[in-house]
């Protein structure tokens, strides 16, 4: 059992991007002592889910008290009001933990699975084709644009990861990151990136694990309607204390 697990990127309350229910949590509530949320844990920002969103959030912090589990939220951008915590350091700051949002210049961080979201959001005059094409076609001339900024924000992730916590925790070893929904492990200038994913279906979510100086990366699956620890590791690692 890790001390501490960190999840990022729930979206509670909005379907098909979310992991689920707070219910769907259940067994990684229960395998840690500690659970960490980084950012986004639930879709407060917009009205169309918000009401859901905070009963699953509310729902998700009756489970962890009823387990025992201390619930830590940090701060993302669909949940900027949940938390005035934007950042999280543990085990004596050698682990730098954050949503990932303050990486990028304004929001250029565009998950592909969010495509067809932002396109229908897209206001009517940032598109000059509009006026001379049916709508839906339209929002198709956006596509191109957006997956070079996905892939852009993919493969500068990490490095922008690394830089920022170069810059405001020099003692990091390990950096914790959600935001763009696209879960691995990078190395990058003497640190560990690390992104926590997202549960769209190219997301690819995965946990962290803090026990002492032992940091743990798993993939996490479904089990029928809730979602657990998968078998073996993505990085496994040991981080000296200083």
């Amino acid at each position: 059992m890790p001390d501490t697990l960190i999840l990022s990127d729930l979206h509670l309350g909005r379907p098909r991007y979310s992991a689920g229910g707070a219910a769907a949590l259940e067994a990684l509530v229960g395998s840690c002592r500690r659970l960490v949320i980084n950012g986004d844990a639930a879709e407060l920002e917009d009205p169309a889910h918000r009401s859901r969103a905070e009963r699953e959030l509310a729902s998700l912090r009756a489970l962890c008290r009823s387990r025992g589990t201390r619930l830590t939220l940090v701060a993302g951008n669909h949940d900027p009001r949940v938390t005035t915590r934007h950042t999280l350091r543990l085990f004596r700051g050698r682990v730098l933990v954050t949503h990932g949002d303050a990486f990028f210049a304004g929001d250029s961080c565009v998950p592909a699975s969010l495509f067809q979201h932002r396109l229908s959001r897209v206001p009517l005059g940032e598109n000059r084709l509009r006026p001379f094409l049916p709508r839906r076609i339209a929002d198709w001339v956006h596509l191109p644009e957006e997956i070079r900024v996905a892939l852009a924000t993919w493969s500068r992730g990490p490095s922008l990861a690394a830089r920022y916590a170069a810059l405001r925790a020099p003692v990091s070893r390990v950096v914790v990151t959600g935001h763009w929904h696209r879960g691995g492990v990078w190395r990058r200038a003497g640190r560990w990136v690390i992104n926590t994913g997202g549960f769209s279906p190219l997301g690819r979510p995965c946990a962290v694990g803090l026990d002492g100086a032992r940091v743990r990366v798993w993939p996490l699956v479904r089990a029928g309607a809730g979602l657990r620890l998968g078998d073996g590791t993505w990085l496994d690692v040991r981080i000296a204390p200083t």
